[in-house]
């Protein structure tokens, strides 16, 4: 009955997300404890928070552009444009690096997680983040870099990563 349930809840990933969900089938085949962990993040990546999704979407893309990751770049777009309601052209820019005509709000959080999940630190940045969204929204900010990091990461540990897959927007650059 739970891996009907199981399997019902990757395919549904995949299908909103139009990407393969095959690192998750081969977590809960060969460590399901692990699987299971990755649940207690799902309430983090849903919460309202103070900076508007559209600031929390772009600022969790940057940290996925910065990890490389061609599919997770495509999941992170499609969420900016289908669930925090951007436009792709505004997303495109930004991940071609094409600042011009996208909100300095925009910019500098995608700048911030760039920068963070790089594993940089700025403090101008911090303190711009700071100034305009308050400690509050650096708490959000930085913990939606911190976990738009974890699937790249987990594909790349588990060998189901496509670092070398950049988005067309990307290769364009």
């Amino acid at each position: 009955m739970l891996n009907w349930f199981v399997k019902r809840q990757i395919d549904g990933l995949e299908r909103s997300l139009g990407a393969s969900m095959n690192y998750l089938r081969y977590m809960y085949r060969h460590a399901p404890g692990a699987f299971f962990s990755l649940r207690h993040l799902q309430p983090f990546m849903k919460r309202s928070s103070r900076p508007s999704p559209e600031v929390i979407a772009i600022a969790g893309l940057g940290a996925t552009v910065a990890e490389d990751c061609g599919e997770c770049v495509e999941i992170g777009r499609k969420i900016a444009m289908e669930r925090a309601g951007l436009k792709a052209d505004t997303v495109d820019r930004l991940i071609e690096g094409r600042h011009d005509g996208v909100s300095e709000e925009l910019v500098l959080v995608y700048r911030f997680g760039q920068t963070i999940a790089s594993g940089a630190d700025s403090v101008d940045l911090r303190d711009a983040v700071i100034a305009r969204f308050g400690e509050e929204g650096l708490c959000e900010i930085a913990l939606t870099i911190a976990i738009a990091r974890i699937p790249p990461a987990l594909k790349r540990g588990l060998g189901f990563a496509t670092t070398c897959t950049r988005t067309r927007r990307a290769a364009s650059t």
